[in-house]
């Protein structure tokens, strides 16, 4: 079983450890496992105060066939640009914690901004579950950011930094089997078929292809490579890909802890973070590192489920009629703008 105590002691240590290679995303704030509104409006205007020009400029590449420049600064905007609190549009940080049907012990998480319309996306996720007669819990984040050891709020530019440390917040609520969803991922039948893999496995990841074969090399860039190379002495774009969109864990799961340490360790660095694609990089590259066994990547259509594990949005995919849509465990919906 999974020590609270040694994993928070070891964390500590990592991020002691790493705080001599300085992330492009640190944050001088405090210590703190829960914090005020004060403490919100003070780290988002030192979020704020990162040099976002500087930072595309120095991790955009200079040459090669990459994708464009205007996705890369959108997706790095995700955490620095993030909307914790507005006062004054009366905008403060939210916990949804519920219980659905009987309950249990299986939580699916997911985490919002006050940015573009992703706090009605995940306002949709509970009666969507509720809906599909699925019994567990749903517990969420709007605005605000889950800080489970005290030190994540120092990363919170970090873009999609949050996954993980909401993750270990619903395990520290005394759950076994945590989903992450995105906001967007709107559930359209019952996902307990996905908790009982994820608590055969240990974890649940969508997935299985290298770059090179799902034609994602463009989408990773330079500098994140050669610093994931430098810490794992392995090559990132052979590494079978996860998506970033739905990930989970069993608590106890000898792979679960092992994952967690390498993802605050790559958290503190920053740098693996900068590419298009830059959680989903991180985990294939953590999980290749620790020798996932191949069978724990799930391929979206995969016979291990009954259905297939989502569908992407109507502007990916218009082709897919809504009856087909409705044969998906999720759906992918479009986030919209501001």
């Amino acid at each position: 079983m999974i020590s609270t105590t040694f994993q928070k002691l070891t964390l500590i240590i990592i991020f002691i450890i790493n705080s001599f290679f300085a992330s492009p995303f640190l944050i001088d704030f405090p210590d703190k496992t829960i914090l005020t509104n004060a403490d919100y409006v003070d780290l988002q205007n030192k979020m704020r105060a990162i040099d976002f020009s500087a930072m595309i400029e120095t991790y955009y590449p200079k040459s090669g066939d990459f994708s464009e420049r205007k996705f890369f600064e959108r997706r790095m905007s995700i955490g620095i640009h993030a909307v914790l609190i507005d006062e004054k549009k009366g905008l403060f940080p939210q916990i949804i914690f519920e219980k659905i049907g009987d309950g249990g012990n299986c939580c699916v998480v997911s985490y919002a901004s006050y940015n573009n319309r992703y706090p009605q996306l995940l306002k949709d996720l509970l009666p969507a579950l509720i809906s599909s007669g699925f019994n567990g819990y749903f517990y969420a984040r709007i605005g605000g950011y889950p800080t489970p050891t005290g030190q994540e709020a120092k990363y919170a530019g970090t873009p999609y930094g949050f996954k993980i440390p909401l993750i270990i917040e619903a395990f520290r609520l005394g759950f076994e089997n945590v989903l992450y969803l995105d906001s967007s991922c709107l559930p359209m039948e019952n996902p307990t078929p996905v908790f009982k893999l994820l608590h055969q496995n240990g974890c649940f990841f969508v997935g299985g292809r290298n770059c090179y074969d799902n034609g994602w090399v463009r989408y990773f860039f330079p500098k994140a490579r050669e610093t994931l190379v430098d810490i794992y002495r392995r090559d990132p774009l052979l590494e079978k890909q996860i998506s970033g969109s739905i990930i989970g864990f069993k608590k106890d799961s000898k792979w679960t802890q092992k994952f967690i340490e390498e993802y605050y360790r790559v958290l503190t660095l920053g740098d693996p973070f900068m590419s298009e694609l830059s959680e989903m990089f991180v985990f294939a590259s953590i999980a290749g590192y620790l020798h996932f066994p191949s069978d724990l990547y799930i391929d979206p259509y995969s016979k291990q489920l009954p259905n297939p594990v989502y569908a992407y949005t109507e502007e990916d995919h218009p082709e897919l009629t809504a009856q087909q849509r409705i044969g998906m465990f999720l759906y992918r919906q479009q986030y919209g703008k501001n």
